[in-house]
Parts: C-alpha cells; structure tokens; sequence
C-alpha cells in the first residue's frame, strides 16, 4: 500500500508504510522486497519529498543490499540508480545524476541488450537531464536512440512512444525551432 500511496501522489501516508515495510522485509530476510521497498522509500523521500540525503543514504543501502547478495549488477540494481539519478538531479547536481544515469544504461543495456524498451527508457530520463543542463546535442542523440528503439520493437502509435515524441519535441522547442516541435508535438498527440 506504501507503493501505491507514493504513485497516487499521497508521499505522506506512503513514507511510514514503505518504512514499515523495508524494516519487516530486512527482519524476514526477504532481499528482494527489501530492495524494492528501499526503492520507492527513496523515491518518495527523494522527490517528492526533496530530502535528498535521506534518500541518497536509503538508495546507497538498497545497493548494498544488493551487493551482499552478489546482484550489485542486476535489473534491481539498475533501477535504484534510476531513482537514485532523479533525486540527484532534483537536488540540482547533474553531473551525479548523470553517472548515476549511465550506470543504469550500461547495466540494462547489458542484461537486455542495446534494443530493449528498457533501455529507451533510461536514455529518455538521461537525455532530460542533458537537456536541463542545455546539451541538446547530446540529448537529442539519446531520444533519437530511443525513438528508434520504441519503434522497432512497440509500433509506431504506443503511448511510450509519444513521451519519446514529446521530449524531443521539447529539444526543438528550446533551440528555437518552432516548426520542428510543434510536428513532434502533433505527432505525440496523434498518438
């Protein structure tokens, strides 16, 4: 129910469940759910809570966790950097947010291979952070990886797609190119 609070937007009745759970599953000895739990609790205390601290000390015991475990390079693993990276970035340091990022990329890029919609995901979150700190090259690269990705392996008119659509439409529309967001943007919306 901590999970669910957290994605309905309710952090607050969210965080004391989550923290509740993490510390019976570390009692059971229940990994996994452990890991998960520390996931979202860091997440919700992260960014949409903004304790970032808290959150990074959280998230860096869901990879211990794991590294106890010998899964320090799992999906699990992957997906704590992922989260690990948006509160870095909402606490407004980049460049960890980007390594972060990175780390997530080359782990699911390596248990998934480099077509995977897994990987398109995480190179749309990390083309957003270059596109925060005003890399539209090397943002657009990424959404333009994912994109072709999304594509190739979900059709021309699944709803990931348009939020890939959506995002490079945002690249043009910072570079002052009109014309080529709003046909991104229409093409999104199409969807």
């Amino acid at each position: 129910t901590g999970y669910l609070a957290s994605r309905t937007g309710d952090p607050t009745s969210a965080e004391p469940l989550l923290r509740s759970a993490a510390a019976g599953a570390r009692a059971l000895g229940l990994d996994d759910l452990e890991v998960d739990t520390l996931n979202s609790y860091a997440y919700v205390v992260g960014y949409q809570r903004a304790r970032h601290d808290e959150a990074t000390l959280v998230g860096d015991l869901a990879l211990a966790t794991l590294e106890r475990q010998g899964a320090s390079h799992s999906l699990r693993a992957a997906t704590v950097h992922m989260t690990l990276a948006t509160v870095e970035h909402a606490r407004g340091d980049s460049k960890a947010a980007l390594g972060r990022m990175a780390r997530a990329l080359t782990i699911r890029e390596e248990i998934l291979g480099p077509e995977h919609p897994e990987v398109a995901l995480v190179c749309s979150n990390k083309a957003n952070i270059h596109l925060s700190l005003g890399d539209t090259a090397a943002a657009e690269a990424l959404l333009l990886r994912a994109l072709g990705i999304h594509e190739r392996n979900l059709g021309p008119h699944h709803p990931d797609l348009a939020s890939v659509l959506n995002n490079l439409a945002n690249v043009h529309d910072t570079r002052d190119d009109q014309p080529g967001a709003e046909a991104l943007y229409r093409r999104a919306l199409a969807i």
